[in-house]
């Protein structure tokens, strides 16, 4: 059973967290406590000029708002984050600044993309020092 558990989310549509939720609700201890987090990965530098300079902001209220939502139907032991930087390494962090024991993240059925750059999930499994649950 786990104290924190850390659920990443990709999108932040109403049900984008559903299985990962029904799962962490059985591992939680009572008191327990669930994250969900999105991270926005960085914008390449020669790219930024072409994007208009308020979409940054309305993409992040956006987000915002949705995980908000999520979070606030799921219960009042689910919270919200986001954070800014590489996925993998923002979600491997909470392990240690957050005290997350428990990480359950979803995965995709392999691409060409994955064999050469690699997926967040793979990351995660291979860096996070905590159980990482991996569901598709």
């Amino acid at each position: 059973m786990y104290h924190h558990i850390l659920i990443p989310v990709a999108g932040v549509k109403p049900d984008s967290a559903d299985a990962a939720l029904s799962i962490a609700r059985n591992l939680l201890v009572s008191g327990g406590k669930i994250t969900l987090i999105h991270v926005i990965e960085p914008v390449p530098g020669y790219a930024l000029g072409e994007i208009p300079a308020d979409i940054f902001r309305k993409s992040r209220d956006t987000i915002a708002e949705g995980l908000r939502a999520l979070a606030a139907t799921a219960g009042s032991d689910v919270h919200e984050q986001i954070a800014h930087g590489h996925a993998g390494r923002e979600i491997v962090g909470m392990v240690d600044t957050a005290g997350v024991d428990c990480i359950i993240i979803k995965s995709h059925m392999p691409g060409m993309e994955d064999y050469l750059f690699g997926s967040t999930a793979a990351w995660v499994v291979r860096h996070a020092k905590c159980a990482v649950h991996v569901i598709r």
